[in-house]
């Protein structure tokens, strides 16, 4: 089986109730409202704008884009996690949503205001290429928001010790996805860099310790660690862009 379509066989597994999943997980639920929060802040929507979700899921973001934009399009590889998105639509525009790869996006050059994409590079084998895509879609001077696991953080810690004893006793690898590579504020910058674009504006996403210590204790406490991180966060974020679980990077389309 190719490797995309192992991914696409993944997500679509995914799809079911994804919402209600990551709903019942305090922090996993606070990992995607840092998520978000950062998109919305780098994305800086302004109504009439043509918006291009790149990754959309279940449309998680691409709902909130609409209720912000006249104009909502989402791509992703699994039909399944846009279906179940259209599902969840209760009021407002629904974006028009095509099931397609981001390595060839099937809209015209120069078509779209701002592109979002996140937490969809890390699953892409060969993602280096996305950026000519993104750069032959964005309008001139059109900004592009992209967020993703970042390697120097605490999570990445957590994940290189959890990944060695996975190694070490031969154990199933990390996560179960079939490809997951994280990456440095420094490597995808100079990506962005070379395809054309300016960075404009850092975030980190997420300062929580990590994955593992939320597998011993209660929810309660989860709610109350949760409470006491996003009073830090919102302080360090953009100076401590570095060191948060996601990098989130504004970037302007500029040659």
């Amino acid at each position: 089986m190719e490797k995309s379509e192992e991914i696409r066989k993944f997500f679509d597994q995914m799809s079911v109730n994804r919402d209600q999943n990551i709903i019942r997980n305090p922090l996993l639920y606070y990992e995607q409202l840092m998520r978000q929060e950062a998109v919305i802040e780098l994305l800086d929507v302004t109504k009439g704008e043509i918006i291009l979700d790149v990754g959309a899921g279940n449309l998680r973001d691409s709902r909130l884009f609409s209720y912000l934009s006249m104009q909502v399009y989402s791509i992703d590889i699994s039909a399944e996690m846009l279906l179940e998105g259209i599902k969840l639509i209760k009021e407002g525009s629904t974006p028009y949503c095509i099931q397609g790869s981001a390595l060839h996006i099937p809209f015209p050059n120069e078509m779209f205001d701002k592109i979002s994409c996140s937490e969809v590079i890390e699953h892409i084998p060969g993602y280096q290429s996305i950026f000519k895509e993104f750069h032959r879609c964005l309008k001139p001077d059109g900004i592009l928001v992209i967020t993703t696991p970042n390697w120097n953080s605490l999570y990445g810690m957590n994940r290189k010790l959890i990944e060695f004893f996975q190694k070490l006793f031969r154990l199933k690898a990390w996560g179960g996805h079939p490809f997951d590579e994280w990456k440095t504020f420094d490597e995808l910058e100079k990506i962005m860099r070379d395809n054309g674009f300016r960075i404009e504006k850092r975030l980190g996403i997420c300062y929580l310790p990590g994955f593992s210590f939320g597998q011993f204790i209660p929810n309660f406490l989860k709610r109350i660690i949760v409470r006491i991180v996003n009073l830090i966060e919102i302080k360090i974020r953009s100076v401590a862009f570095k060191w948060g679980y996601g990098i989130g990077i504004q970037a302007q389309k500029v040659f």
